[in-house]
C-alpha cells in the first residue's frame, strides 16, 4: 500500500521544519529504509539596510531639503 509518516508538533520540535514524507510497500514482510530524518530548524529572517547620499554614495549624509537618500535593503533567510 501506499503511506505517509507526517510529524506532528509538539513542544519538543517547535521552531522545526516538520517532516512529511510517502512511501510503498508492494509486498508483505518487507522493511522499508527510509533514511535518518533530521529536524531542521525553521528558517530566521535577516533584514539589512544600507543608506547612502545619491549623489556622493557616502553613508554619512547631510541632510537638506535636496538631499536624495538611496536606501538598500536586503531579506536573507538563515538556517539556524
Amino acid at each position: 500500500g501506499d503511506y505517509t509518516l507526517e510529524e506532528l508538533s509538539c513542544d519538543n520540535n517547535k521552531g522545526k521544519i516538520l517532516y512529511k514524507g510517502e512511501f510503498s510497500i508492494r509486498r508483505d514482510k518487507v522493511t522499508v529504509d527510509i533514511g535518518t530524518i533530521e529536524n531542521h530548524s525553521e528558517p530566521t529572517p535577516v533584514i539589512t539596510t544600507q543608506a547612502s547620499d545619491a549623489k556622493t554614495q557616502y553613508q554619512i549624509i547631510k541632510p537638506s531639503a535636496d538631499t536624495d537618500i538611496i536606501d538598500k535593503v536586503t531579506i536573507t533567510d538563515t538556517m539556524a
